[in-house]
């Protein structure tokens, strides 16, 4: 599914387009499978621009079951709008008190003439160091929200050993969740290993409550790296990225291009402006746009592995690895996009041993308590207390690594985690957490 599809999505997903160009779509919409153009309406997450500009085509046959899709999918938004907007609230307001940034979609609403035109979506924060996240994890717990299980938590550690990564929490639960917060620390991560510095910060107001947001150029280098992760065009980037254009000063375009370098995202990122250039039909578009490596219908899962392994050598060449370092990472990359990371019991699970896989190109993923029940199953009510010494070793503020012979479990405050990297947790793993958790 690609360009009939995508230029569709061009047209009934752009702001304030022309009449002519919405009438010029009677008849492609006419040879396209409906399904089909509603899922990339929907994948571009542009879905409240559609069914406000396509609604004059509603006569024909395969726009109306179009525009049938999306007043159901629209109808569902507004209740989950409506169940989110309290608790929306309050986490900003308790993100700017305790000094966390609010970053990607939230803020960009703010930039639209009308904010309900852009899709709502999840909650992303940034911090800068592990400490807040896990006090700001715990104040989410203390009000419901329960640990992401479909995407769990996870760490990585850069080189100068620095914790990075994002804890999900959903509410008000993982059958059925109307909110989510992705709570971001230390640098963006792009791929399997690559960075984007999260520096540049101002002053806003989102959904009427005060924020830290951030900065244009950050904000336009930001699109370029989340999109790197997701691979394919959006229509809802490039309408942002319109209007982030369009602020007054203008973006520093030096800064803008070296924010993305550094996360290896130029390439996506001259591909998205020559796009955006070309919808909105910009005085000036590109002239080096690199179009291709974005592309314009979802990848499977081999693509997308394989795209990531090469993205996964450029990067580590351009950081200074040498072929041979460069080769293995992007091996490990692809083996890791291609891998079943489901967790469950087996061994073992951080592979050679889990402080020495503190590095960039390691993700510890943790599994919450929720998780780790499951995995016992039919293991005796009264956890078996450990048979070898239990070691604890400090990973951060507040972070500690706890293990006894083949287990391994990671403890921060009150929470119990059972960390993974390929998907196996060992029994004995799941046996040690339910000991501390007993023993708390």
């Amino acid at each position: 599914m690609g360009s009939a599809y995508w230029t569709v999505v061009t047209r009934a997903g752009k702001l304030d387009p022309a009449p002519g160009e919405i009438t010029e779509l009677e008849g492609p919409l006419a040879k396209l499978d409906p399904a089909g153009v509603y899922d990339a309406i929907l994948r571009s997450r542009v879905y409240t621009l559609a069914l406000q500009n396509l609604n004059p085509l509603r006569r024909h046959r395969n726009v109306a079951e179009v525009l049938t899709l999306l007043e159901k999918l629209q109808a569902e938004e507004n209740e989950r709008r409506k169940l989110a907007l309290p608790e929306t609230l309050a986490v900003l307001e308790h993100a700017f008190n305790v000094g966390a940034h609010l970053i990607k979609g939230l803020p960009l609403r703010e930039l639209y003439a009308d904010p309900e035109l852009r899709h709502l979506g999840d909650i992303d924060l940034h911090v800068a160091e592990w400490s807040l996240a896990a006090r700001f994890a715990a104040w989410l717990r203390g009000r419901g929200w329960q640990w992401d299980t479909g995407e769990l938590p996870w760490l990585k550690w850069t080189q100068d050993g620095h914790i990075y990564g994002q804890l999900s929490l959903v509410l008000p639960g993982n059958s059925a969740p109307f909110t989510r917060v992705d709570l971001h620390i230390g640098p963006y991560s792009v791929a399997h290993a690559a960075l984007m510095p999260l520096v540049g910060w101002r002053g806003s107001q989102v959904l009427g409550v005060k924020a830290t947001v951030p900065s244009t150029e950050t904000s336009i280098a930001l699109i370029a790296a989340h999109a790197v992760n997701d691979g394919i065009l959006s229509m809802k980037d490039v309408n942002d990225l319109h209007l982030l254009q369009a602020q007054r000063p203008g973006p520093d375009w030096a800064s803008v291009t070296e924010l993305a370098r550094g996360a290896g995202a130029v390439a996506a990122l001259r591909q998205l402006l020559a796009v955006t250039a070309r919808v909105y039909q910009h005085a000036e578009s590109p002239d080096d746009a690199a179009p291709g490596y974005l592309a314009e219908a979802m990848e499977s899962a081999r693509a997308r592995a394989r795209r990531v392994a090469r993205f996964t050598y450029r990067d580590e060449r351009a950081r200074g690895a040498s072929p041979l370092r460069a080769g293995l990472l992007a091996r490990q990359a692809r083996r890791y996009f291609s891998a079943r990371l489901t967790p469950r019991l087996g061994g073992p699970p951080m592979g050679n041993g889990p402080l020495e896989a503190t590095r960039r190109s390691t993700c510890w993923r943790l599994a919450p308590e929720e998780t780790w029940v499951s995995l016992l199953g039919d293991a005796p009510a009264k956890p078996l207390p450990p048979t070898a010494p239990i070691v604890e070793s400090r990973l951060g503020p507040g972070l500690v690594l706890v293990r006894s012979g083949n287990a391994t479990v990671i403890r921060s405050n009150r929470e119990i985690f059972t960390p993974t990297v390929w998907g196996p947790i060992t029994a004995e793993s799941a046996a040690l957490a339910a000991h501390l958790r007993e023993a708390m």
